[in-house]
């Protein structure tokens, strides 16, 4: 089950390198891509999973939000690895990128939060109908 979990990490890792080995073009691409897909795809993954194992009972709510919030900034985390490592850059960061990353963590999270908020909401109608 976890496994379900770390999909986003092992993508943000294989992706890592593509990003030693890319020409400015390349990697001006898979910095897009990776941005969409830590943003809107990644979250919608994370919720559709937490929602699954939060009907069959095999994990509380709790954790599982624990879980899918670990799993998503640790993607986020890997995606400025690779800007890091391809820039050269990584302890020496320019604004324009700490913008970028906190809006797509900004974003992914809300998306997150707000998705949670439903699935909660959904168990507890479950629950009353009982």
């Amino acid at each position: 089950m976890l496994f379900v979990f770390s999909v986003p990490i092992l993508f943000g890792i294989a992706l890592l390198p593509i990003y030693s080995f890319g020409t400015i073009e390349i990697l001006g691409a898979l910095s897009l891509l990776q941005m969409f897909i830590n943003s809107f795809i990644t979250p919608v993954y994370l919720l559709e999973f937490t929602k699954k194992y939060t009907n069959r009972g095999r994990l509380s709510l709790q954790r599982l939000v624990i879980i899918s919030f670990m799993s998503l900034y640790l993607s986020i985390i890997l995606e400025y690895l690779g800007w890091g490592l391809a820039g050269g850059q990584m302890l020496n960061p320019d604004s324009a990128t700490v913008l970028m990353l906190i809006s797509v963590a900004l974003i992914s999270s809300l998306i997150l939060a707000i998705g949670i908020l439903f699935i909660r909401r959904d168990i507890k109608d479950e629950v009353e109908k009982r």
